[in-house]
């Protein structure tokens, strides 16, 4: 047990701390605080940890830590748990500690999980691979579940309006998704955007329609455009991680994963893609992932099956 503020918690953070702690009851509070990365991203993709979590905790009443801008798309995700609530951890990426902790001194949950964070230099040097498949194997918890607890509650009428609006005529389509407008907010390791001429060179495809994501589009109402795409352009983001709960089996996927290249997607997807590593035309440098083969044999074995990634030159199988 720990002080936080004077007030006696149970705090965990590595997997057999909360293996013990999800076993403890307050004999006056049953409350529990989970406290993880706070990305939109990070919240889809551990959305199965938290839900398995949640189930194996018995608590009253569970409260996940959330930045105000992000609060409403995860409210959604969990709006089938009537026991959910949000703790509003300010607006910046890199001071929500403080909110987190003024929370817990006013409210008091008698248990908190918190994962990553202060603790990110052991995820970082015990596996390799995915960053939020590091946060599962921290908790102790199958990876696995990302894929198997994933879901939301879906409005379909909305998505429908959604897939109306950006592709009001009903065009074949591949769809671009990358930093757009909002470079100047982005990390020291994201470079460039995905160009037009990127996509014709990947694309398997010379005559799509190329949309591009639109930032007042709700993301959680955008299932079925997603679906719907002969191709997904995708840099490492929130929509990426959606993209993972949808129904995609028709749909090509390419990862530019140049624009943030410190993600390695080898151990967090269960789909396939073309990895673009290098999108200059003149030294295009690609690699194939096989997700699902990579998840099987990171489950049994703990690392990555180079023989499951081709990589080298590519040139689109439409040219000539």
């Amino acid at each position: 047990m720990s002080k936080v503020d004077g007030n006696e918690i149970f705090y965990a953070h590595q997997p057999e701390q909360i293996k013990d702690i999800l076993q403890r009851r307050h004999p006056n509070n049953n409350d529990l605080l989970i406290y993880h990365h706070l990305g939109m991203g990070d919240h889809i993709a551990l959305s199965g940890l938290v839900r398995e979590i949640i189930k194996d905790s018995g608590a009253d009443n569970v409260y996940i830590a959330c930045l105000t801008h992000n609060m409403h798309n995860v409210a959604r995700l969990f709006m089938d748990l009537d026991n959910v609530g949000l703790v509003d951890a300010g607006r910046a990426l890199g001071g929500h500690r403080g909110p987190v902790m003024n929370w817990v001194k006013n409210n008091g949950p008698s248990r908190i999980i918190e994962i990553g964070h202060g603790d990110w230099g052991r995820l970082e040097g015990a596996w390799h691979g995915y960053v939020d498949t590091k946060v599962y194997l921290a908790a102790g918890y199958d990876i696995r579940l990302r894929w198997n607890n994933f879901t939301y509650q879906r409005d379909l009428d909305a998505e429908e309006e959604v897939f109306k609006k950006l592709n009001p005529n009903d065009e074949e389509y591949c769809f671009v998704h990358d930093p757009g407008q909002n470079q100047h907010v982005a990390d020291g390791n994201w470079r460039g955007s995905i160009t037009d001429e990127t996509v014709r060179h990947a694309s398997t495809r010379s005559n799509l329609k190329i949309i591009r994501n639109d930032p007042t589009v709700p993301m959680l109402d955008m299932g079925l455009f997603l679906e719907r795409a002969s191709e997904l352009h995708l840099m490492e983001s929130s929509i990426r991680c959606l993209v993972e709960g949808l129904d995609t089996l028709n749909t090509r996927h390419f990862h530019h994963r140049y624009i943030r290249d410190s993600y390695c997607l080898d151990n967090g997807t269960m789909k396939s893609w073309m990895v673009i590593e290098e999108p200059d035309p003149k030294n295009f440098k690609t690699s194939i992932l096989n997700g699902p083969a990579q998840i099987e044999y990171f489950t049994k074995h703990g690392e990555f099956s180079t023989n499951l990634r081709a990589t080298g030159l590519y040139e689109a199988t439409w040219v000539g």
